[in-house]
């Protein structure tokens, strides 16, 4: 779809902030941590959560797009008997899931 670029982007970029504002904020922001705030032990950090993120993101892209192609008939035979979108395409859902979660 047209739009699938965009929403990537902003589903990567808010779950890594989100971490990584947590992370500035209430862990390496206190005053007994041990760990100082700055650009040595960010960005690093940063780098690490966005591959990760990536590497899950594409990892679920490209096992739910296959699965799509390749249980077509039973997602139709599914949506056939009465199954709503949502339903009908859940255990694909469910495997892209667990490969972006491995």
């Amino acid at each position: 779809y047209k739009k699938q670029y965009l929403d990537s982007f902003i589903s990567i970029l808010g779950g890594v902030g989100l971490t990584l504002l947590h992370l500035v904020l209430f862990v390496l922001g206190r005053s007994s941590s041990t760990i100082k705030i700055n650009a040595q032990t960010v960005i690093p950090i940063a780098g690490m959560l966005f591959g990760n993120a990536l590497t899950a993101a594409s990892l679920a892209k490209k096992v739910l797009l296959q699965n799509f192609l390749e249980d077509f008939d039973r997602l139709e035979l599914r949506l056939s008997r009465g199954a709503s979108f949502w339903e009908a395409s859940l255990p694909v859902l469910r495997d892209a899931v667990e490969a972006a979660l491995m």
